[in-house]
């Protein structure tokens, strides 16, 4: 597979960041001043979005979900970072330290942009300047609160009832 995946590469990337430029022109011309847009290892790997720039990054975690795609998890780290590559300018950056290869990637842009403003995430206790406590799971989704440098506050999040899921959002 990894090698059918390599050699569909070279069919798809002209197309596929042909199709982003267009969507990207018809937002702006009906006045869309901010979009958010989940890009995925492969079209990082593919050169997808090559020649997009983005203000800002998330990531949430590196699971063993595309290693039909990668050689290795990292592999699929690397491809994943290169959305946080220095040459990108990122204004901003939040990251799941949670995660280990997220702890890494924070690392990573504190030492490669040092201008980029990282927003680590956290569950646990470590340092992160967002962080989620008082989790309650209930039938109607999950409640807590966040707490962030400007403040904190009360948040809920209906339908989800994982805790596997609160750092997705």
């Amino acid at each position: 597979l990894h090698t059918a995946y390599r050699r569909q590469r070279q069919m798809c990337i002209r197309d596929s960041l042909g199709n982003v430029n267009v969507l990207k022109a018809a937002a702006l011309a009906a006045g869309t001043q901010v979009a958010a847009m989940e890009v995925s290892s492969h079209a990082l790997d593919q050169q997808r979005v090559a020649g997009c720039s983005f203000a800002a990054a998330v990531f949430t975690n590196l699971s063993q979900d595309h290693l039909d795609y990668h050689a290795s998890m990292e592999a699929y780290f690397e491809a994943k970072a290169l959305l946080f590559a220095p040459d990108k300018a990122l204004g901003g950056a939040v990251v799941n330290v949670d995660d280990p290869w997220g702890a890494q990637l924070a690392q990573r842009i504190e030492r490669q942009s040092p201008n980029c403003r990282l927003w680590r995430c956290s569950l646990n206790k470590g340092p992160a300047e967002l962080r989620l406590t008082d989790l309650r799971f209930g039938p109607s989704g999950i409640d807590g609160t966040l707490i962030t440098p400007a403040g904190s506050g009360a948040v809920s999040y209906t339908h989800l009832r994982a805790h596997e899921t609160v750092l997705d959002l």
